[in-house]
Order: structure tokens, then sequence, then C-alpha cells
């Protein structure tokens, strides 16, 4: 059975690629062409190539914004650089931005 890395398996197996378009797995074996694959961003309908990952903490009411993150992790959303900018956190709540100032 074909299954794509980041795909639940039903989503998986429909020609040789997932709903993503992704090329599938076989065996347990990553294609060469997906493993330097670039994150994209974790808004729906959004292609862009991710740059910054969002956290947060409910117990603390607390958000942040970081680079993006060095692996994919399934509590924290990856997000580009329009979505990044556009971020708001719920009232009362504190949104602290991490991220490297841009160099001009």
């Amino acid at each position: 059975m074909l299954q794509c890395y980041g795909c639940a398996p039903s989503e998986s197996g429909r020609g040789g690629r997932c709903s993503h378009g992704t090329p599938a797995s076989t065996n347990g074996v990553v294609p060469v062409a997906t493993v330097g694959r670039v994150r994209q961003c974790s808004r729906p309908a959004c292609a862009e190539p991710a740059e910054a990952t969002l956290t947060y903490h409910y117990a603390s009411g607390t958000a942040w914004l970081d680079g993006l993150s060095g692996e994919r992790e399934p509590h924290r959303y990856d997000l580009c650089s329009g979505h990044a900018a556009r971020v708001r956190v719920p009232h009362g709540w504190t949104l602290v931005d991490r991220r490297s100032p841009v160099a001009a």
C-alpha cells in the first residue's frame, strides 16, 4: 500500500500520490524526492512555504512565534510569512514574537 508521510493512510494511494499531490512511499521507504521537501503553511488552502512556527500554552495565555522549527510537530503550526504577520491571539493573551529581525 502506498502511504504519504504527512497524510493519513486513507488519503494516500491515489495513483501513487496523496491528496496533496505528494509522491507516496512504498513499504516505508521514503522516495528521495520527498526527503528535502519544503514544509508548507498550516493554514487551509495556503500553499506558501512555511517561514515561522506558532506554539501556545493555554494555562498562561501565551503564544510564541518563532523562526521555522527544525522538525514538524503535531502541536505546533508552521506559517508562511503572510500568515505569521497577521497572527492574532484571543483577548487577554500575549503574543511573543521571538523571530530574528530581518537584516536590511
